[in-house]
This record gives C-alpha cells, sequence and structure tokens, in this order.
C-alpha cells in the first residue's frame, strides 16, 4: 500500500525490492558494456565476468554482490531474457565468442549452423583468433576436425557468405547495443 502512488491512495515510496532488481541489472549492463574500470576489472579477473553469472550454485568464495548478481541473473529466467535483449557491436573481438555471441545478424552462428558448430575444432575461440588482418582487410580462418563432407560444402559456402563484410574493427572495444524490441 505504501509503494502505491499518491494518486491511488499510497504514500509514493519507491518499491525497495524492485529499485534493487534495476540497479543490480544496471550492474549487470555495465559489466558487459564498454563501460567499466577497476571493478569491473576485479570481477573479470576473480568471476570471469558476465558470462559465469548463469552457472549453478552460490560458490563459497563469492562476495554477498557477486551472489546477488548471480541471484538476479538466474531467477525467473531474467538473464536469459537478458541475453535475448541484446547483441553484440563487435570492435577488437577480444570479448565476442565466434559461435556462441550474438553478434551477426543478431543470431548465434552455433543456432544458425548447428552442423558446421559440432564439427569446428574450437568452439570457444573468440573472433580475433578467427583470422588474421591481411592488407588492411580482415581474413576469416576457421578450424575444423575434418574435412566437410558434400552436403556440408554448402551450409559452409553460406556461413562464407555472411561472414563477408564482417570483422574486427582494431581500435574499437566490443560492446553490447540493445536489440529493437529488447526488454
Amino acid at each position: 500500500m505504501a509503494c502505491k502512488p499518491r494518486e491511488f491512495g499510497g504514500l509514493g515510496i519507491i518499491d525497495p525490492k524492485l529499485f534493487n532488481l534495476a540497479l543490480l541489472g544496471k550492474w549487470i549492463w555495465r559489466l558487459g558494456s564498454a563501460e567499466g574500470g577497476l571493478w569491473k576489472e576485479v570481477l573479470i579477473s576473480k568471476y570471469g565476468g558476465w558470462r559465469f553469472l548463469g552457472e549453478e550454485g552460490k560458490g563459497r568464495s563469492c562476495s554477498l554482490w557477486w551472489k546477488d548478481l548471480k541471484e538476479v541473473w538466474s531467477s525467473e529466467g531474467w538473464g536469459r531474457s537478458f541475453e535475448d535483449s541484446f547483441e553484440w557491436k563487435v570492435g577488437y573481438g577480444k570479448d565476442i565468442y565466434f559461435w556462441k555471441g550474438s553478434w551477426l545478424k543478431g543470431e548465434a552462428l552455433k543456432n544458425v549452423y548447428p552442423r558446421l558448430f559440432s564439427i569446428s575444432s574450437n568452439k570457444n575461440a573468440k573472433l580475433l583468433e578467427c583470422g588474421f588482418w591481411s592488407n588492411g582487410r580482415w581474413v576469416w580462418q576457421l578450424a575444423w576436425r575434418r574435412p566437410f563432407f558434400e552436403w556440408e560444402k554448402s551450409m559452409a559456402d553460406q556461413m562464407s557468405q555472411l561472414l563477408l563484410g564482417a570483422g574486427v574493427a582494431p581500435g574499437e572495444v566490443d560492446s553490447w547495443i540493445w536489440k529493437d524490441g529488447g526488454l
């Protein structure tokens, strides 16, 4: 009753639970965005960064603040809807997973090309590890566990066409951007 607006008979007090949820969400956003500082470097070195928020278990050595972030991430599917609401803006490519990140057309390549993902020899590669610069142009160089079967070649060609024009941007930081219609 106290948290209802005054117009509806309440006192207009901010709901502390919702306010805390919003603040924790902001910290999660800042953890994955280009913004940061020393606090972000400490969290990444200690806990591995935002990707580890969804890991099971609270961990005995975690700070109370990290435990709260993990709880917000996993409660009621909040983390899944959060991840579905952003995509990566490619910079240098050191923070974005080639197969698992939603960096190309807003969808993870492992979902678009599951067969190619299954025969990739480096499923956890970052963009920066999947190519090189040649004559001022980014060239993709993917590694496979085995040669393609005949029917897989068309998928690989299709993915190669999708990758044309996509690459890393030296000197820029990888960052999150909201998708249209996100959260």
